[in-house]
Order: C-alpha cells, then sequence, then structure tokens
C-alpha cells in the first residue's frame, strides 16, 4: 500500500527550495493548542557497541507553565521525557527537559528552533548556561540554522515542504551532539535525528532517531496504528 503524501501549503518542493518567505507561519510548524492533539513517535537508539535500543511514545501536551517569563507547553509522553516549549512572535523556543524523578535540564537563553526573524541559511551562534536541578551549572555552544524545506518519508507518511532545523551543540564538558529536525506543516514536530559524540575517545557514542508513525492533529489523521 502506498504512503500517503501530505501537501504543505507553501507549493510544490522544487519550488519552495528556491525561497526564502517574509516569514514562517509559526501557528502551522507548531499545532500545540488543542488538548485532543497527539504524536505517536518511534525511538530508536543505537549505541557505540551496537546494542539497538527502541521504544514508542505518545506525546501530547500536558499543560502549560510559565518559562523564562513566557507561557510555555509541556509537550512529552511524562514519562520518561516533557520538553518545555513556548510559541510566539520570535517563533518557537526549546526552554527545558524535565527527566524521570524529577531530575531537569533547563537552558538559558532558550534554544530557538524555528525563528520569525532569521532567513533560511542564516546560522546562529549562542553560548548559553545549561542549569540541572542539582544546582549544577554546565556552560556550552549551540550553533544552528534553518536550513531549508525537504520532503521527507516516515513510518506515518511522506511529508512535504518540512522546514529543516541543523544544531551543532557542545558542553564544556566536552560532549558534543549534533541534530537534524524536521517540522511538517500543520502537523509539528516529525522527525528528529542526533548523533553523542564523546571527544576524549573520538568515536560517536549514540546515534538517535524519533519519527512520527501516527498521529491527530486539529482532527486530521496521520499514518496508521
Amino acid at each position: 500500500m502506498p504512503q500517503t503524501i501530505y501537501e504543505g501549503t507553501l507549493g510544490a518542493t522544487e519550488i519552495v527550495h528556491k525561497i526564502t518567505p517574509p516569514n514562517l507561519d509559526i501557528d502551522a510548524y507548531f499545532p500545540v493548542e488543542n488538548p485532543e492533539n497527539f504524536w505517536n513517535m518511534r525511538s530508536t537508539r543505537i549505541r557505540r557497541n551496537g546494542e539497538v535500543l527502541t521504544d514508542n511514545f505518545e506525546w501530547k501536551i500536558h499543560g502549560k507553565i510559565v518559562s523564562n517569563g513566557k507561557p510555555a507547553w509541556l509537550l512529552g509522553d511524562n514519562n520518561p521525557m516533557l520538553l518545555v516549549i513556548s510559541k510566539d512572535e520570535d517563533g518557537i523556543q526549546h526552554h527545558a527537559d524535565l527527566q524521570p524523578k524529577g531530575r531537569s535540564e533547563s537552558f538559558s537563553p532558550p534554544w530557538t528552533s524555528l525563528s520569525n526573524n532569521a532567513e533560511f541559511g542564516q546560522r546562529k551562534a549562542c553560548p548559553y548556561i545549561l542549569s540541572e536541578s542539582d544546582g549544577g551549572q554546565i556552560p556550552a555552544y549551540l550553533n544552528s540554522q534553518m536550513t531549508g524545506y525537504e520532503t521527507i518519508s516516515l513510518p506515518a507518511g511522506i511529508f512535504q515542504n518540512c522546514v529543516r532545523v541543523d544544531t551543532y551543540y557542545q558542553r564544556a564538558t566536552g560532549t558534543i551532539y549534533n541534530s537534524v529536525v524536521h517540522f511538517a506543516p500543520g502537523v509539528g514536530l516529525v522527525r528528529y535525528k542526533f548523533r553523542q559524540i564523546d571527544p576524549s575517545i573520538n568515536s560517536v557514542v549514540v546515534v538517535g532517531t524519533l519519527e512520527l508513525e501516527h498521529a491527530m492533529v486539529n482532527d486530521v489523521i496521520y499514518g496508521t496504528k
């Protein structure tokens, strides 16, 4: 059975790759206001020793809090992780990860994933502080950019006009992360791929992927269970 193709609102892929819009429809790329929305994500992690770990998460909105003075959503499966994410005229900002047993990590300033104030290909370099719930603070460095539009094939279907965000992130402890994230119009976050590198052994420690398998967003069904 062929996969369903979900058309974006910006036209054919070969056209949107050639333009930089004056702004992004942040509401379309981060549709979180409806508490009935959910996103079933398949997680795969491959460790350095070859061990493969897989899991399935049902992400939904678990409420709102105030973070860095901004109203923010708690997005995730509540176990093992919630993401604290805000959305306003500046774009989509990732404030924190809340992890099991009360442990959390917060970012100051928050990471900006999609921005109304940046063009595609414009790199943003930002030093910031990673604060852990035990009181520890780790200096870190982030370099990211909205790379462009792409069409990607996932278990939930084929999604066109996805905004791709590439990020390089390094902690003062030495750990390096590279990630590629895709947001689909009308759906939200549909794929997250990352590599964790340990420079002390010059090796990739783990490679991970989150991919959308099934979702309901604003009463539209994507994929099948």
